[in-house]
């Protein structure tokens, strides 16, 4: 079954990309590339939601992403909201995760991969408003030798300024295994 792209080969500059398939591609390399041209950064969200499929479910829109920092927002929309109207708190750590996510492929050092490996969250108020989700560390938090724990802080904002939600996603990061 094609993909939203109707099987459609999707392209980058100087590279085809499969629809629905980035597997090998760096993923901050191409979005360095794509947010440099107009309307790069919604083609790079369309994507990246496709390399990780359940993260279209909240349709996150890739604000930024760079070495220990990665901005998502997660749009208040009816598919996403809770009995009261809210965005459903599984949606905010998805978005969460999302920005994580990002930041870690920014981020990881050169011949080493990352996995989540745990996460800490507060609701401190109601999420009413699109929801800008931020994942964020500092450089000393990557200091893991081989292999260890990298604590990744995140939040999640509402459009007047308010942390909705507050925690840490540890991220495990060890040396790839030699091919």
């Amino acid at each position: 079954m094609p993909g939203a792209a109707g099987g459609r080969r999707l392209t980058c500059p100087g590279r085809r990309l499969p629809a629905g398939s980035l597997q090998g591609v760096d993923t901050y390399a191409l979005y360095r590339r794509l947010a440099a041209a107009p309307g790069g950064r919604r083609v790079f969200s369309v994507l990246f939601a496709r390399k990780a499929p359940y993260f279209r479910t909240v349709r996150p829109h890739v604000r930024d992403v760079r070495p220990h920092r990665a901005e998502v927002v997660v749009p208040k929309r009816r598919s996403v909201e809770n009995h009261i109207g809210t965005v459903h708190a599984i949606a905010v750590c998805n978005g969460l995760e999302a920005a994580m996510g990002l930041l870690a492929e920014a981020t990881t050092p050169r011949g080493h991969r990352w996995i989540p490996k745990g996460m800490e969250v507060a609701y401190l108020a109601k999420s009413t408003t699109d929801l800008l989700c931020v994942a964020a560390t500092d450089p000393e938090d990557w200091q893991v030798g081989p292999a260890g724990d990298v604590p990744v802080r995140v939040s999640a904002v509402r459009t007047d300024g308010t942390v909705v939600v507050d925690g840490v996603i540890t991220i495990y990061v060890s040396e790839r295994p030699a091919r």
